[in-house]
């Protein structure tokens, strides 16, 4: 098995699991324990990288707890959380109370602290009854309403989430509400869950 050494420590390489332009994401163990490892392919990725993630845990948006730093060697080490992100959740069945009221709760505070996320479903993960932001995109916010007027369309029965959810299944069928009717369910689950 091979072995990555992250500020003193060796890790395990169990698989890749994610690579793009800026990291590769790799899930290691050590001991018995598995965690998400961001190698940076240069050192201004990493530090945007941290920047964003630094921003987000001011915010007192959920996220995944940092373990280990390592700057010399480009390193970010992550605990790696287990269950379903919320595009597998909406895949499968609609969201429940505790769930959709666990994701107004990472918007509210989005919306005090004014930063934009990135609402998509498939970067949002649903664990011990909190949601957890697994993405790193943020930016300064421009419309305070951003998640009610376009992302919540993402999370009820609507052609933008149709059309979202067809890109990972393309069998997957659902109602779809429209007008009025989608314009009601807008209202009554923002005065729901919205704090």
């Amino acid at each position: 098995m091979d072995k990555i050494l992250i500020r003193h420590r060796l890790y395990d390489l169990i698989e890749t699991i994610n690579e793009n332009d800026n990291y590769v994401v790799n899930l290691v163990k050590y001991r018995k324990h598995q965690f998400k490892a961001y190698c940076f392919k240069n050192i201004e990725a990493y530090n945007e990288y941290l920047k964003n993630y630094l921003k987000l845990k001011e915010s007192a948006i959920n996220l995944p707890k940092l373990i280990k730093k390592d700057y010399r060697n480009g390193f970010l080490v992550f605990e790696n959380l287990s269950g379903d992100n919320l595009k597998e959740l909406l895949l499968k069945r609609e969201l429940n109370d505790d769930e959709f009221y666990a994701l107004f709760i990472i918007e509210s505070f989005a919306r005090y602290y004014k930063i934009r996320l990135n609402y998509l479903p498939e970067n949002f993960l649903y664990a011990k009854k909190r949601i957890y932001y697994l993405d790193n995109f943020v930016s300064d916010e421009e419309n305070p309403n951003q998640f009610i007027e376009n992302d919540l369309l993402y999370y009820l029965p609507t052609k933008k989430r149709l059309n979202y959810l067809k890109k990972f299944d393309e069998n997957y069928q659902s109602e779809c509400l429209e007008g009025a009717k989608l314009s009601k369910q807008i209202v009554l689950t923002a005065i729901k869950y919205r704090r």
